[in-house]
């Protein structure tokens, strides 16, 4: 099973909370073969009192094992979405914006998977 890394603004405000909650589950309902992973319900810690560079190590260590990161929307106004896309970018990570470009990511790893399936026999 695929892990997708929901990249969304944050700030510690309970609307950015509640919207991330929102795109991850309608991300999961669409595609039930994939997990989708929100750094802001995954990494518990008091937002205003966690050190910046702490928080923005916790939420990185969850990209590292994720097979690509979703960018919500707002992303672009972030720093701590900018920095997820641009470590996302230096580890050649799939980077991904909206459902059809998930939904192409899929098919494309599950072709490439099939056709090394076919290779070996």
């Amino acid at each position: 099973m695929r892990m997708i890394y929901v990249s969304h603004p944050y700030g510690g405000l309970k609307e950015n909370e509640e919207s991330a909650d929102a795109i991850t589950g309608k991300l999961a309902k669409i595609f039930p073969d994939m997990v989708f992973v929100s750094p802001i319900h995954a990494v518990r810690s008091d937002y205003k009192m966690t050190p910046y560079k702490q928080g923005l190590l916790q939420t990185i260590e969850i990209l590292k094992r994720s097979d690509a990161i979703f960018m919500s929307p707002g992303w672009r106004k972030s720093t701590g979405c900018i920095t997820e896309e641009k470590y996302a970018r230096h580890r050649k990570i799939a980077i991904l914006h909206n459902g059809a470009e998930v939904m192409d990511w899929y098919w494309h790893r599950i072709k490439n998977f099939q056709e090394k399936i076919i290779r070996r026999f």
